[in-house]
């Protein structure tokens, strides 16, 4: 069995806003929403600094299409676990304004889905590999469809950020960031703390109390849920991190969470333009790798991003950016090149193994005429 993927290619005299909505009706991917569902739009705004993002526009045909056929259409992200300009939601929101994500653009508002500090969640069970709790950014329970669009790129731990990942740490709460990233239990560094006492005031567990030494925390009241992480301002409390392999695993099943608690109702449209070697995370943009190839759109999470790594793969890489010359050539897995810690294609092997989609996939071309 092999899913459908259709592509519009980002080449030809044709505006890529138009190959974005045809490839949408072409594609069916909005056929079972209802007239009055409540959409979320998944997106990532991109770190401040940041200039290789989803654009804003792209996300204006999304929430017109979905309009069209009467759905009530919203644009979210979630805020991150490390502290920068989305760490929570006020931050968060300014930023997207700044890169274009506003009502006037997009059409649609731009509403924060795990609360003012990442801690407005739903606790889902779940029977993954590794997580059997996972822990769901609170929106989820007011939605009725999800479409998730992706700035297709590569990442420094995962190897590429797709729509899995976009899905499993874009639709969790701040817990559930810091349980797919780390053993979770936050530990402090007393040789960087300068007992400021930040973690104590506002760990909303009451969990830390502070002593000459620095923070003690009570792990009998820990929730685990990274605020402390956050909000220190010399980043004192840390984590043991999990390697790369054990994340994505932990990442599928958090996929699998957010499907089955949204009864499978999802889409997915990739934006495979601006491939750069970092996550838009990264408060800059480095140089793609290689060329814009173009627009992906399925109901399978799986093998769009399947896809979208093998276009990738078979795309010649750009001269001057950081692919080294070996690497340049179409064919040569430039993903593993860069990141030859990554095991990206546990992506695809255990989501097929949770029933998630397949990893083959028909390829069909659309295009205006």
């Amino acid at each position: 069995m092999s899913a459908e993927i259709y592509f519009s290619s980002a080449r030809g005299r044709k505006s890529l806003l138009d190959k974005l909505r045809l490839l949408i009706r072409r594609s069916g991917i909005l056929s079972d929403i209802r007239r009055g569902d409540i959409v979320a739009v998944k997106v990532h705004v991109g770190e401040r600094g940041n200039t290789r993002f989803v654009r804003p526009q792209f996300i204006r045909i999304v929430v017109e299409e979905l309009k069209s056929i009467g759905a009530k259409p919203f644009v979210t992200d979630t805020n991150t676990l490390y502290r920068a300009y989305r760490w929570n939601a006020v931050d968060h929101i300014e930023t997207a304004v700044l890169h274009g994500f506003t009502y006037e653009v997009m059409g649609a508002p731009f509403i924060i889905g795990d609360g003012i500090k990442g801690m407005y969640e739903v606790v889902v069970k779940v029977d993954g590999t590794r997580v059997k709790e996972a822990y769901l950014a609170g929106i989820l329970q007011e939605i009725d469809y999800a479409v998730v669009v992706t700035h297709f790129k590569l990442h420094e731990l995962t190897g590429i950020g797709g729509a899995m990942k976009n899905v499993a740490m874009g639709f969790s709460s701040r817990r559930g960031k810091l349980h797919m990233h780390t053993a979770m239990v936050p530990k402090p560094d007393y040789s960087i703390c300068i007992r400021c006492g930040t973690c104590a005031r506002m760990c909303p567990a009451n969990a830390i109390s502070m002593t000459p030494q620095g923070p003690v925390i009570d792990y009998s009241k820990c929730r685990a849920c990274g605020f402390c992480i956050t909000v220190c301002p010399v980043e004192a409390m840390k984590t043991e991190s999990v390697d790369s392999q054990e994340c994505i695993a932990r990442m599928v099943d958090y996929c699998k969470a957010v499907y089955t608690f949204l009864h499978g109702r999802m889409s997915f449209l990739n934006i495979v333009m601006d491939v750069k070697p970092e996550c838009d995370c990264a408060p800059y943009a480095e140089l793609p790798i290689v060329p814009d190839i173009g627009i992906l759109a399925s109901k399978d999470m799986v093998a769009i991003d399947k896809a979208s790594t093998d276009l990738v793969n078979a795309s010649p890489g750009i001269e001057g950016s950081v692919l080294p010359r070996e690497a340049l050539a179409p064919g040569i897995d430039k993903i593993y090149t860069l990141y030859p810690h990554s095991s990206y294609t546990t992506f695809f092997e255990l989501g097929e193994k949770l029933g998630l989609g397949v990893a083959r996939y028909n390829l069909i071309e659309v295009e205006p005429t």
